[in-house]
C-alpha cells in the first residue's frame, strides 16, 4: 500500500498548475491578458484596471493599453522554479506604479496567472490575470 500511496503524490504533484519559467513564458506569450483580480495592502484595486489589457511578446516586450493610456515596457524571469519569479519594468506612472515590480508566479495555466509581489513586507499584494484572447 505504502508503494501505491507514493506514486499517487507523485502523479497528482506533476498535474498542478505550478508555474516553471518555461511553462510561464510559453503561456503568457500567447493571447492578450486582462487583470480580473487586484489585491494591494490587503485593498481591492481591480477597478484600477478595468478596460486594460497586457500583451507579452516573446521578445520581452509588454504593452499595457486602455481607452486612456498606453505605455510599454520589458519583462524577464528568474530560473528558479514553484514559484518563478517574474520581472515587470515599467515606466512608473499611476496607472503602472502597482505592477512595475517583482512578482512571484505561483500558478499559470493556460487561461490564468496568478502572482504575487516578492517581498514579504507586501505578501498582500497579489493579481490575477485572465486570458482574453
Amino acid at each position: 500500500m505504502r508503494f501505491i500511496a507514493i506514486i499517487l503524490v507523485v502523479f497528482l504533484a506533476g498535474c498542478s498548475k505550478y508555474a516553471t519559467p518555461k511553462k510561464v513564458e510559453k503561456r503568457l506569450t500567447q493571447g492578450t491578458w486582462r487583470i480580473v483580480e487586484a489585491f494591494s495592502d490587503g485593498q481591492n484595486i481591480t477597478a484600477s484596471f478595468n478596460g486594460v489589457k497586457f500583451i507579452f511578446s516573446e521578445n520581452k516586450s509588454v504593452s499595457m493599453t486602455s481607452s486612456s493610456f498606453s505605455t510599454s515596457g520589458s519583462w524577464s524571469l528568474g530560473v528558479d522554479k514553484n514559484p518563478t519569479l517574474f520581472y515587470l519594468s515599467l515606466a512608473v506612472t499611476p496607472e503602472t506604479e502597482f505592477l512595475a515590480d517583482d512578482w512571484l508566479i505561483y500558478e499559470i495555466s493556460k487561461t490564468e496567472c496568478f502572482m504575487k509581489r516578492n517581498n514579504p513586507l507586501l505578501d498582500t499584494d497579489r493579481v490575477l490575470f485572465r486570458k482574453i484572447e
